[in-house]
Protein backbone atom coordinates (compact mmCIF):
# COMPACT_ATOMS: atom_id res chain seq x y z
CA UNK A 1 0.00 0.00 0.00
CA UNK A 2 1.61 3.43 -1.24
CA UNK A 3 2.36 6.10 1.94
CA UNK A 4 0.02 9.18 2.21
CA UNK A 5 2.56 12.48 2.63
CA UNK A 6 0.37 15.49 3.92
CA UNK A 7 2.15 18.51 3.38
CA UNK A 8 1.59 19.49 7.27
CA UNK A 9 3.85 17.05 8.23
CA UNK A 10 6.95 17.97 5.85
CA UNK A 11 10.22 19.55 7.71
CA UNK A 12 10.34 22.12 4.29
CA UNK A 13 8.48 22.29 1.38
CA UNK A 14 8.98 24.68 -2.15
CA UNK A 15 6.67 25.33 -4.96
CA UNK A 16 7.90 25.12 -8.44
CA UNK A 17 5.58 27.52 -9.96
CA UNK A 18 6.11 27.16 -13.57
CA UNK A 19 4.60 23.76 -13.06
CA UNK A 20 2.47 23.64 -10.22
CA UNK A 21 4.72 20.79 -8.31
CA UNK A 22 6.04 20.84 -5.34
CA UNK A 23 9.27 19.96 -3.94
CA UNK A 24 9.01 18.71 -0.06
CA UNK A 25 11.27 17.33 2.14
CA UNK A 26 10.53 14.33 5.18
CA UNK A 27 12.75 13.04 7.95
CA UNK A 28 15.30 11.22 5.57
CA UNK A 29 13.18 11.60 2.15
CA UNK A 30 12.35 13.74 -0.38
CA UNK A 31 9.09 13.80 -2.13
CA UNK A 32 8.38 15.63 -5.96
CA UNK A 33 5.11 15.79 -7.74
CA UNK A 34 1.73 16.81 -7.71
CA UNK A 35 -0.42 18.21 -4.65
CA UNK A 36 -4.22 17.30 -4.21
CA UNK A 37 -6.57 19.77 -2.67
CA UNK A 38 -3.68 21.58 -1.38
CA UNK A 39 -2.92 18.84 1.40
CA UNK A 40 -1.04 16.02 0.14
CA UNK A 41 0.90 13.99 -2.73
CA UNK A 42 -1.53 12.75 -5.37
CA UNK A 43 -1.35 9.57 -5.73
CA UNK A 44 0.99 7.36 -8.36
CA UNK A 45 1.96 10.74 -8.99
CA UNK A 46 5.23 11.68 -6.99
CA UNK A 47 9.04 10.89 -7.05
CA UNK A 48 10.32 9.56 -3.89
CA UNK A 49 13.89 9.49 -2.93
CA UNK A 50 15.76 8.20 -0.18
CA UNK A 51 18.38 10.84 1.48
CA UNK A 52 20.85 8.06 2.07
CA UNK A 53 21.00 7.23 -1.37
CA UNK A 54 21.25 10.73 -2.76
CA UNK A 55 24.04 9.00 -4.47
CA UNK A 56 22.17 7.69 -7.11
CA UNK A 57 20.24 10.44 -7.65
CA UNK A 58 23.24 12.81 -8.14
CA UNK A 59 24.21 10.43 -11.03
CA UNK A 60 20.85 10.95 -12.64
CA UNK A 61 21.32 15.49 -12.40
CA UNK A 62 24.97 14.52 -13.49
CA UNK A 63 23.45 12.81 -16.51
CA UNK A 64 20.91 15.66 -17.48
CA UNK A 65 23.80 18.27 -17.09
CA UNK A 66 25.47 16.24 -19.45
CA UNK A 67 22.97 15.86 -21.80
CA UNK A 68 22.19 20.01 -21.78
CA UNK A 69 26.11 20.86 -22.18
CA UNK A 70 26.61 17.94 -25.07
CA UNK A 71 25.63 19.40 -28.87
CA UNK A 72 25.66 16.28 -29.80
CA UNK A 73 23.35 14.34 -28.26
CA UNK A 74 20.03 15.00 -29.46
CA UNK A 75 17.63 12.46 -28.19
CA UNK A 76 18.13 9.90 -24.88
CA UNK A 77 15.94 7.67 -22.23
CA UNK A 78 17.05 6.36 -18.92
CA UNK A 79 15.30 4.61 -16.43
CA UNK A 80 17.23 5.77 -13.04
CA UNK A 81 14.74 3.85 -10.33
CA UNK A 82 12.58 0.48 -10.97
CA UNK A 83 10.58 -0.94 -7.98
CA UNK A 84 9.73 -4.94 -9.45
CA UNK A 85 7.60 -5.82 -7.01
CA UNK A 86 5.09 -2.72 -7.83
CA UNK A 87 5.57 -2.80 -11.36
CA UNK A 88 7.39 0.72 -10.83
CA UNK A 89 9.71 2.92 -12.83
CA UNK A 90 10.49 6.69 -12.68
CA UNK A 91 12.20 7.55 -15.71
CA UNK A 92 14.04 10.54 -17.89
CA UNK A 93 13.78 11.61 -21.47
CA UNK A 94 16.03 14.40 -23.36
CA UNK A 95 15.06 16.10 -26.40
CA UNK A 96 16.46 18.46 -28.64
CA UNK A 97 14.14 20.91 -30.53
CA UNK A 98 15.39 23.87 -32.72
CA UNK A 99 18.64 24.02 -30.59
CA UNK A 100 16.84 24.02 -27.66
CA UNK A 101 16.98 21.14 -25.53
CA UNK A 102 14.52 19.72 -22.53
CA UNK A 103 14.07 16.53 -20.44
CA UNK A 104 11.01 14.59 -19.45
CA UNK A 105 10.53 13.25 -15.82
CA UNK A 106 7.99 10.45 -16.00
CA UNK A 107 6.27 8.05 -13.70
CA UNK A 108 5.10 4.35 -15.09
CA UNK A 109 3.22 1.42 -13.40
CA UNK A 110 2.35 -1.62 -15.41
CA UNK A 111 3.87 0.31 -18.61
CA UNK A 112 1.50 2.85 -18.39
CA UNK A 113 2.28 6.77 -17.60
CA UNK A 114 1.01 8.14 -14.64
CA UNK A 115 2.82 10.85 -14.05
CA UNK A 116 5.08 13.80 -16.76
CA UNK A 117 6.84 16.88 -16.61
CA UNK A 118 9.09 19.29 -18.95
CA UNK A 119 11.93 20.96 -18.04
CA UNK A 120 14.23 23.41 -19.67
CA UNK A 121 17.70 24.86 -18.63
CA UNK A 122 15.90 26.98 -15.96
CA UNK A 123 14.09 24.36 -14.26
CA UNK A 124 16.35 22.42 -14.33
CA UNK A 125 18.80 25.06 -12.35
CA UNK A 126 15.69 25.32 -10.06
CA UNK A 127 15.16 21.29 -9.53
CA UNK A 128 18.85 21.40 -8.41
CA UNK A 129 18.58 24.22 -5.61
CA UNK A 130 15.46 22.74 -4.23
CA UNK A 131 17.04 18.94 -4.25
CA UNK A 132 20.15 20.54 -2.25
CA UNK A 133 17.99 22.44 0.27
CA UNK A 134 15.55 19.81 1.31
CA UNK A 135 17.93 17.04 1.08
CA UNK A 136 19.75 18.99 3.93
CA UNK A 137 16.17 19.55 5.52
CA UNK A 138 15.65 15.57 5.61
CA UNK A 139 18.56 15.43 7.77
CA UNK A 140 16.34 17.24 10.64
CA UNK A 141 19.24 18.98 12.13
CA UNK A 142 19.48 22.39 14.08
CA UNK A 143 19.86 25.50 12.75
CA UNK A 144 22.78 25.98 13.30
CA UNK A 145 23.77 22.51 12.68
CA UNK A 146 22.38 23.44 9.45
CA UNK A 147 24.97 26.42 9.48
CA UNK A 148 27.92 24.07 9.82
CA UNK A 149 27.21 22.57 7.09
CA UNK A 150 26.44 25.27 4.47
CA UNK A 151 29.70 26.59 5.90
CA UNK A 152 31.71 23.21 5.53
CA UNK A 153 30.44 22.68 1.33
CA UNK A 154 32.70 25.65 1.15
CA UNK A 155 35.43 23.32 1.55
CA UNK A 156 37.39 21.22 -1.55
CA UNK A 157 36.55 17.86 -2.11
CA UNK A 158 39.15 16.48 -0.89
CA UNK A 159 38.83 18.23 2.34
CA UNK A 160 35.62 16.84 2.88
CA UNK A 161 36.69 13.17 1.73
CA UNK A 162 39.63 13.83 4.65
CA UNK A 163 36.51 13.97 7.61
CA UNK A 164 35.49 10.27 7.21
CA UNK A 165 36.78 8.28 10.09
CA UNK A 166 39.70 10.92 10.41
CA UNK A 167 38.96 12.27 14.26
CA UNK A 168 41.65 15.00 13.67
CA UNK A 169 40.48 16.40 10.43
CA UNK A 170 37.56 16.39 11.87
CA UNK A 171 38.57 18.48 15.02
CA UNK A 172 40.52 20.79 12.74
CA UNK A 173 37.06 21.63 10.59
CA UNK A 174 35.14 22.03 13.52
CA UNK A 175 37.22 24.23 15.67
CA UNK A 176 37.73 26.15 12.24
CA UNK A 177 33.69 27.06 12.29
CA UNK A 178 33.42 27.96 16.12
CA UNK A 179 35.97 30.49 15.79
CA UNK A 180 34.34 32.21 13.01
CA UNK A 181 31.24 32.36 14.59
CA UNK A 182 32.77 33.30 17.75
CA UNK A 183 31.36 30.59 19.83
CA UNK A 184 34.59 28.60 20.64
CA UNK A 185 33.90 28.57 24.32
CA UNK A 186 30.61 27.55 24.41
CA UNK A 187 29.94 24.74 21.38
CA UNK A 188 30.99 21.43 22.20
CA UNK A 189 32.59 19.55 19.41
CA UNK A 190 31.14 16.26 19.17
CA UNK A 191 27.90 17.03 17.54
CA UNK A 192 29.26 18.68 14.69
CA UNK A 193 32.08 16.33 14.30
CA UNK A 194 29.74 13.06 14.30
CA UNK A 195 27.60 15.45 11.70
CA UNK A 196 30.96 15.52 9.69
CA UNK A 197 31.37 11.51 9.52
CA UNK A 198 27.72 10.13 9.94
CA UNK A 199 26.54 12.42 6.83
CA UNK A 200 29.98 12.35 4.86
CA UNK A 201 28.49 10.59 1.96
CA UNK A 202 25.50 13.23 1.72
CA UNK A 203 27.62 16.03 2.53
CA UNK A 204 29.60 14.71 -0.73
CA UNK A 205 26.52 14.77 -2.73
CA UNK A 206 25.15 18.75 -1.32
CA UNK A 207 28.75 19.59 -2.53
CA UNK A 208 28.23 18.22 -5.88
CA UNK A 209 24.62 19.79 -6.26
CA UNK A 210 26.33 23.03 -5.40
CA UNK A 211 29.05 22.91 -7.37
CA UNK A 212 27.04 22.19 -10.19
CA UNK A 213 26.48 24.53 -13.42
CA UNK A 214 25.00 25.69 -16.74
CA UNK A 215 26.03 27.49 -19.59
CA UNK A 216 23.65 28.39 -21.97
CA UNK A 217 26.09 29.07 -24.61
CA UNK A 218 27.41 25.50 -24.37
CA UNK A 219 24.24 24.58 -26.19
CA UNK A 220 23.65 26.65 -29.24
Amino acid sequence: MEDTFFLAECCESYILKKHSLVIASYPSLIIFGEIENGRKFRHLKYFKFQAFLAKNLLKVIEAIVTFFNDSSESTINNQFFSDISNNLIYYWKGFSAQNLKFIEFGIEINQSKTFKVSFDLEDINNFIYLIRRCLIASLCLKDLEEQFIEEILKLSIQQLISCKNNHLARTEIVNSFKQEIKLEHVLKNGTLSEILNYYNDIILVLKDLSDLHFCENEME
